[in-house]
């Protein structure tokens, strides 16, 4: 659906109807898209989980809708 990757023009669109969002942090497109997702999450009340690998052990952070998000985690 969207060829184009994450993009800011697109990120609105990618997001509305999302049953859940997984930030993968060592993937994440930028400040700008960051930025934004965090508002957009809470917009359309959409669950975030943040997942990465330190070391040799997984991370899975699971986000309140009206809580902590990742720029402040």
């Amino acid at each position: 659906m969207f060829p184009e990757g994450t993009l800011v023009s697109n990120l609105e669109r990618l997001l509305d109807g999302c049953d859940v969002h997984v930030g993968v942090i060592d993937i994440e497109k930028g400040p700008d898209i960051k930025a934004m997702t965090a508002e957009l999450l809470r917009r359309f009340d959409i669950p975030l989980f943040t997942d990465g690998a330190f070391g040799f052990g997984p991370l899975l952070v699971a986000h309140h809708r009206k809580g902590m998000m990742p720029d402040e985690f």
